[in-house]
């Protein structure tokens, strides 16, 4: 009788070791989820996370994360000639009015180098700047995008992005898209439809090609490396 009795403890001190340690484990993780969360929303990295926990294996909460626009870092920034400076300008501002407008920026960037070759100051028979802007042609674009500077590099490239996005909202065919911004609708639609794309079509979505499948595509930046940061105004 004592020998049941005592099988009979033991068994229920055992259960009872094993709720004990269900609770611990439940509030062990609850816990773990709460602060990884907290982490997050104070902007802590994976590194932080893994430190916190002693380096164990944690399983993330699902957080909705807005990404982050990269930048050059502060560093090497500062090493950078004045041209390189404004090119990693002008790909942050592609990517701006890229999202701005629902546009790729590969597409901004590559009209961009076929037109200028990223240089702001260009003036070709009263086309002006970055993306090449005739202000005869845009009247009514310009006063309504409120650009009062066409040399501006960055009001220049809003000018040309909203004319590709207009374009591109259209026609939706890239290479027509791009006929159109360089010889005006009615020439590009007469040789589309009796020859196909133009030379300058074939020539601008190579280089998007080329910019798409660069390494560093989207961090703004051709010449030197660069990280996840905060975005800076321009």
């Amino acid at each position: 009788m004592l020998n049941r009795k005592g099988s009979i403890f033991e068994v229920r001190v055992s259960l009872a070791i094993v709720r004990i340690f269900i609770v611990c484990t439940i509030a062990f993780y609850t816990f773990s989820q709460l602060a990884t969360q907290t982490l997050f929303e104070r902007g802590g990295t994976l590194d932080d996370i893994l430190a916190a926990h002693g380096k164990v294996h944690v399983v993330l909460p699902n957080i909705a994360v807005t990404p982050k626009e990269p930048i050059v870092l502060k560093h090497l920034e500062d090493d950078l000639t004045p041209e390189e400076r404004m090119k990693d300008k002008i790909y942050r501002w592609a990517f701006k009015l890229g999202a701005q407008y629902s546009i790729e920026p590969s597409l901004i960037l590559a009209v961009i180098q076929k037109e200028s070759r990223y240089q702001p100051d260009v003036n070709g028979s009263g086309a002006i700047g970055l993306m090449q802007i005739i202000p005869s042609c845009h009247t009514d674009r310009i006063a309504r995008l409120e650009v009062t500077d066409i040399w501006d590099p960055y009001s220049n490239m809003l000018i040309g992005t909203d004319l590709l996005a207009e374009l591109v909202k259209r026609y939706k065919d890239t290479g027509l898209v791009l006929m159109c911004y360089n010889m005006g609708e009615g020439g590009a639609l007469y040789k589309y439809n009796n020859h196909g794309y133009s030379g300058y079509a074939y020539e601008v979505l190579r280089i998007k090609e080329e910019i798409e499948r660069s390494e560093l595509y989207g961090t703004f930046s051709h010449q030197t490396k660069v990280a996840s940061s905060e975005s800076r105004d321009s």
